[in-house]
């Protein structure tokens, strides 16, 4: 809720099975959002297609799985996230992410 979601809203997870996915997932039920799974084998046109029909204001990702570098596709997709600041993402082709960053990235 800190990163301005309200209940109903969609929030993506861009990772393999892990610990923080089922922690993500009880979290998200608990504040009345809508967990939307991406595939972790998606590439960038597959990502932003995903993202952007389900309207998805938030993405939680890992940094990489395997040959896949989750956060570099993601700034080849929306690479103003690297010049604005956190929750104020204005994504030419990501119109609905909010763009929190977290600390230290």
């Amino acid at each position: 809720m800190r990163w301005g979601l309200c209940s109903g809203d969609r929030i993506g997870i861009w990772s393999p099975n892990n610990a923080e996915w089922i922690v993500l997932q009880m979290a998200a039920a608990k504040a009345g959002l809508i967990l939307v799974t991406i595939n972790p084998a998606y590439r960038i046109r597959e990502l932003e297609y995903a993202l952007n029909k389900v309207g998805c204001r938030a993405l939680v990702l890992i940094d990489e799985f395997k040959s896949s570098n989750y956060i570099a596709m993601l700034r080849e997709l929306a690479p103003e996230i690297d010049r604005c600041p956190p929750g104020s993402l204005k994504a030419q082709n990501l119109p609905h992410l909010q763009g929190r960053r977290s600390a230290g990235k």
